[in-house]
């Protein structure tokens, strides 16, 4: 997190003093947006709201480390933008021979 509250992106997340957004991916929904915030007592928890901003579902529990959080989120429907790009990179010459079954 940045010291003077300032904002910065890493792995095209952008992050700030307040909030963690990421555009997660859900099959029953286009876009949805994860929030990971901190609260008052600087425990984490998650959001997840609409294009629009509505929210669509908050943690109900509350995590004392980020990590937590966001692997709370995933058994709810988050992916990181990492892991969906590489689940949609088209596979290389091994990938397509071991599929085959031929080497």
């Amino acid at each position: 997190m940045p010291v003077n509250g300032g904002e910065r992106e890493v792995f095209g997340v952008s992050i700030d003093s307040r909030a963690v957004r990421c555009t997660g991916f859900m099959k029953h929904r286009d876009q949805a947006m994860w929030q990971f915030r901190k609260d008052e007592q600087r425990r984490w928890y998650w959001n997840e709201v609409d294009e629009m901003g509505e929210l669509l579902r908050r943690s109900a529990d509350y995590f004392k480390d980020r990590i937590d959080c966001v692997v709370h989120a995933m058994r709810h429907g988050y992916v990181h933008p990492r892991q969906r790009a590489l689940a949609n990179r088209p596979p290389n010459g091994r990938e397509r021979e071991a599929r085959r079954g031929t080497r």
